[in-house]
């Protein structure tokens, strides 16, 4: 049996995130989401993508992690609150492992 936690935090501001080979030039990033599975850790951003025509759609699965989120301009409270929810997601993972 395998262990999958996720947590997913809300971004106060939104970040613009530059998309490349994708029908959208941009994505408005408004969560990070980690994924902690079989011990292994994933962070990755999600939001709306904003297509070329103006029409929105779902966008997520944008890997990231600390540096890179500081490149695109996210406050250091925003990423402390982020790596926050990297070591609960991390934490529980293990209690959920601990369990089984």
């Amino acid at each position: 049996m395998s262990v999958f936690v996720e947590v997913v935090v809300d971004l106060p501001k939104p970040v613009l995130v530059p998309l490349r080979g994708s029908a959208a030039r941009w994505a408005d990033m408004r969560r990070a989401c980690v994924v902690v599975e079989d011990g292994e850790t994933r962070m990755s951003l999600m939001g709306v993508a904003l297509h070329q025509d103006g029409s929105e759609g779902v966008y997520q699965n944008v890997p990231c992690d600390g540096a890179m989120l500081a490149g695109l301009g996210v406050s250091e409270e925003d990423r402390r609150a982020v790596e926050v929810a990297r070591r609960a997601a991390v934490e529980a993972g293990r209690c959920a492992e601990a369990l089984l």
